[in-house]
């Protein structure tokens, strides 16, 4: 491409590419028949013409790389010249966009040669225009399509995210090469007019047509747009990235997003879905660890109920990964809040002991442990103290209880003492600097061969051998 974006300007008027030429023909034509421009046909005979046929290091490679760079003039001149009042403007337009993005390597490339300058209104109006004609295509069955469109539109009405990002994730979108150009074109140029439009629509469809064809520039963009549905969509790709694999300023952009975002009534709805399985050194739970130390013990709430309990071990560790910077940002007396709402739950939930047909065949894991840990860190130590003794007691003692069968007995046991190892804990680190001691106890393990007979001791998740 042409090294800058005022030298693909200087010069003699290039030829029109032979594509073009024919298309800005047949365009006439179809307009008299009142018929539709067929852009992908032409997408599809202007590539062949500039990338096809030839053998690498021929005279013909050579002299199709010239015909891309003229067909890159051509289209950048006709851009700068634009005027949405000429006749057949949007289909010129079509043309002129399809032939820079087919004659360019990527479209990244043709943006980085676009000055603001060009912004002019009639331009910007013109992509408008085919913004509003854009019709996005989806990959599906046709007998499953309406339902799906019917799903996603309501999960994203209603801000239920957690079906919207099941009905998402796996989705392919086929967008034509104008309007992906026209959608980066209006994000660089006219950002705002770009986003009050994806307000105004209010199209999941639309959405991701927007985020998957910015791509890595999707979040930031979303800063901008108001609709909480539009930007959960950009994130949703991005959220679960690792860092070190991640953008730069990723982070940030998705901590700036959840702090928008926990303003809105449609928070509790965003995290319950962003904040259900942590893992642990992702995009966006790494932000999320940076924004909860900026938000109110009502949006800690809400955090703590989106969390899954029933889970492995690994989310353990994914909770803590936020929560302990967060404890480091606040200090103990203001993220105490934190801790307690994160006990309430967690003991009230007491390992399923409410729940029907619910047996704990080993003491668990809980996604809570950290924080429900950190509680009995900081509360006054007589509390811990009496704690601890009480379970101790009652796991020496639970023998001369009346359970109805020995799996009962061994579900309460567990129940006991998956809270005593909790406690426990908590002593440990509040007698010991947090640099020498885990966040988290050691691996479950059995006591010794009795313990793991007489309860009924399993845990699939334990690091030992099954086999005895």
């Amino acid at each position: 491409m042409m090294s800058t974006w005022s030298e693909g300007l200087m010069g003699e008027a290039p030829k029109v590419p032979a594509a073009a030429a024919r298309a800005l023909v047949l365009v006439n034509e179809l307009c008299a028949q009142s018929k539709n421009f067929n852009v992908t046909e032409f997408e599809d005979e202007i590539e062949q013409a500039l990338w096809y046929g030839t053998e690498p290091g021929s005279f013909a490679e050579e002299d199709q790389l010239r015909q891309r760079a003229q067909a890159q003039h051509w289209a950048m001149r006709e851009l700068a010249a634009f005027s949405a009042t000429l006749p057949l403007a949007e289909y010129h337009l079509q043309i002129v966009l399809t032939t820079l993005s087919v004659s360019s390597t990527s479209d990244r490339a043709v943006m980085d040669q676009i000055p603001r300058e060009i912004a002019q209104a009639s331009l910007i109006d013109g992509l408008m225009t085919l913004m509003e004609r854009v019709n996005v295509g989806v990959r599906f069955h046709r007998a499953a399509e309406q339902k799906w469109r019917d799903d996603t539109k309501l999960a994203g009405r209603d801000g239920d995210y957690r079906s919207l990002g099941h009905l998402i994730r796996h989705l392919e979108l086929h967008l034509a090469p104008d309007i992906r150009l026209a959608m980066m074109l209006l994000t660089k140029l006219a950002p705002a007019r770009l986003a009050d439009y994806i307000v105004e629509k209010n199209d999941v469809l639309l959405s991701v047509a927007v985020r998957d064809t910015l791509n890595e520039d999707a979040p930031k963009f979303a800063l901008s747009v108001t609709d909480v549905t539009f930007k959960y969509v950009c994130v949703s790709r991005f959220a679960d990235k690792k860092v070190a694999n991640s953008p730069t300023c990723a982070v940030e952009t998705v901590c700036a997003l959840i702090l928008q975002v926990a303003q809105t009534d449609l928070w509790r709805n965003w995290i319950a879905d962003f904040a259900h399985y942590p893992q642990g050194d992702t995009v966006g739970e790494t932000a999320l660890s940076e924004a909860l130390s900026q938000l109110s013990a009502t949006q800690w709430s809400d955090f703590i109920a989106a969390i899954e309990l029933w889970t492995l071990p690994s989310t353990a560790v994914g909770v803590t990964k936020i929560l302990l910077p967060f404890f480091q940002a606040l200090g103990e007396e203001a993220s105490a809040p934190m801790w307690r709402l994160a006990f309430e739950r967690w003991d009230n939930w007491d390992y399923g002991s409410s729940e029907p047909d619910k047996n704990l065949l080993a003491p668990a894991t809980c996604s809570l442990d950290f924080p429900v840990i950190m509680h009995y860190a900081t509360i006054p130590l007589h509390e811990t103290e009496a704690e601890e003794a009480s379970l101790r007691d009652f796991i020496a003692t639970i023998e001369q209880e009346w359970f109805v069968d020995l799996l009962a007995l061994s579900s309460t046991r567990n129940r006991a003492a998956s809270r005593l190892r909790l406690v426990q804990h908590g002593l440990i680190i509040r007698n010991h600097s947090s640099e020498t001691v885990d966040a988290l106890p050691p691996p479950i393990e059995p006591k010794n061969e009795f313990e793991r007979v007489r309860y009924r001791y399993f845990d699939p998740h334990a690091e030992r051998s099954r086999r005895r």
